[in-house]
């Protein structure tokens, strides 16, 4: 339905804006230009060379353990949503959607990138005069782990389940 209507976005951010009233000039809207970009090129990226080389599909399978690491792996370079945008097309059964889904969850964890949120964070932190050293080092440690982690235990409950 939207489809049809592709001013709708558009419509419906007038009542946000209202919302924001004059605070709308003291947003900063540069990781929303960089989200919308990831999407619009989702398309490019599937017809690309290096995604044709590295097509993760290829390299981990369809199978839910397979789709487990595609995403996680793939979240890590283009972000998660997209990343679950990209490689929905390959999960064929239930159970490969399930380890897609565990997956790019995941995945939010590991590089910034992972999820548009971590760059969202750190920008505000940066913004109130954090150093950038003593949130990147801790966050990367920290998230690389938690990922590790997380995979492990997806893993487990894609093979038990």
């Amino acid at each position: 339905m939207l489809e049809d209507h592709p001013e709708a976005p558009l419509l419906l951010s007038i009542p946000a804006i209202g919302l924001l009233g004059r605070r709308v000039f003291e947003a900063d809207f540069s990781l929303v230009l960089v989200f919308a970009l990831l999407f619009i090129g989702i398309p490019g990226l599937e017809r690309g060379r290096l995604y044709q080389f590295f097509d993760p599909e290829k390299l981990f399978g369809h199978g839910p353990v397979g789709m487990l690491i595609s995403g996680a792996l793939l979240s890590q370079v283009v972000s998660n949503v997209p990343a679950a945008l990209l490689l929905s097309p390959a999960a064929a059964t239930p159970g490969a959607f399930r380890g897609l889904l565990y997956g790019v969850t995941a995945g939010a964890c590991g590089s910034p990138v992972g999820s548009l949120a971590n760059l969202i964070g750190a920008q505000i932190y940066l913004q109130e005069g954090g150093r950038p050293r003593y949130f990147w080092k801790p966050f990367c440690a920290v998230s690389g782990i938690v990922l590790v982690i997380l995979l492990m235990f997806a893993g487990l409950l894609l093979v038990l389940y």
